[in-house]
């Protein structure tokens, strides 16, 4: 990996508002889902261009991102931070998505991703308010890893926010056990966890809410998407219109809008702001 670590999340958001898992809670009904998709990051060499890109799309504001060496910003959507976007240490590095997932156990994660194949590159190590690891899996596709003792957020399903991750690679089931194994879905104790076998897909829930879904990189390679790596699902009032914004803003479109299992959806693209899902209706 040739990134160095983005914006350490902080109290660790869940996509779609999950709020349920086995850590301690820090509040009355708060808590973190251990294993589940908690924060999304963008390594882009200009992140004032992708959060310009993503203010005309998604209705985004930003702050600078505490604790960097570099240029980082952190996306807010209702005042409430939703991804963080930081530069790579290779200023050519192409703008790219990542997830992190949410672990009470980071030091044992660790250990699992080594003992199944993957890559560890950087940590864990320690910020304000956690510790994070930033690893690859067997594909070589990057994610993070999140340890905090504080309560996750909560989306209400609105408009401008991540919903779901969606990893597109070369073998999605051997993805699915992957992650499995690592963050504990197929555990004896892995409720509120589901893993099922959705239009072709490996679609990962959490107390019936679908955060995740693996599939072929070969269609998205046919949209131009040449490397296996993650894309957000992003929710918006209305599709063609979020297009036409992408457009304006300078993105491309990479599949125009239509109804499909995620409601109505398109896919743009940024040359500082990667790949996005837009999804209109509800995205589960």
């Amino acid at each position: 990996m040739h990134t160095r670590p983005p914006d350490p999340p902080g109290p660790a958001p869940t996509l779609g508002g999950t709020a349920t898992g086995d850590a301690a809670p820090t509040g009355p009904d708060e808590g973190v889902t251990t294993g589940a998709p908690c924060w999304a990051g963008l390594m882009t060499p200009d992140p004032e261009a992708a959060m310009a890109f993503y203010s005309r799309v998604l209705g985004w504001t930003s702050r600078v991102a505490r604790g960097h060496p570099g240029r980082g910003l952190t996306a807010l959507h209702r005042g409430v931070p939703v991804a963080g976007l930081t530069e790579p240490v290779l200023p050519s590095a192409t703008p790219a998505w990542t997830v992190y997932f949410a672990t009470h156990r980071l030091d044992r994660a660790v250990d699992d991703i080594r003992s199944v194949g993957g890559t560890v590159a950087v940590g864990p190590l320690t910020f304000e308010g956690g510790r994070a690891a930033w690893a690859c899996d067997t594909a070589g596709v990057q994610f993070g890893a999140w340890e905090a003792p504080l309560s996750s957020w909560r989306t209400d399903g609105a408009a401008g926010a991540p919903q779901r991750m969606e990893l597109h690679t070369e073998d999605p089931f051997a993805a699915a056990l992957f992650y499995g194994h690592v963050f504990g879905w197929d555990a004896p104790h892995a409720t509120p966890f589901s893993v099922s076998y959705d239009e072709d897909r490996v679609v990962v829930r959490v107390s019936g809410q679908a955060v995740l879904e693996l599939g072929d990189a070969l269609p998205w390679r046919m949209l131009g998407v040449p490397e296996a790596g993650w894309t957000p699902h992003m929710r918006v009032d209305d599709c063609p219109r979020a297009v036409a914004d992408a457009q304006a803003a300078g993105g491309q479109v990479l599949a125009a809008p239509r109804s499909g299992p995620h409601g109505i959806s398109a896919v743009v693209s940024h040359a500082a702001g990667g790949v996005v899902r837009l999804v209109t209706d509800r995205d589960d």
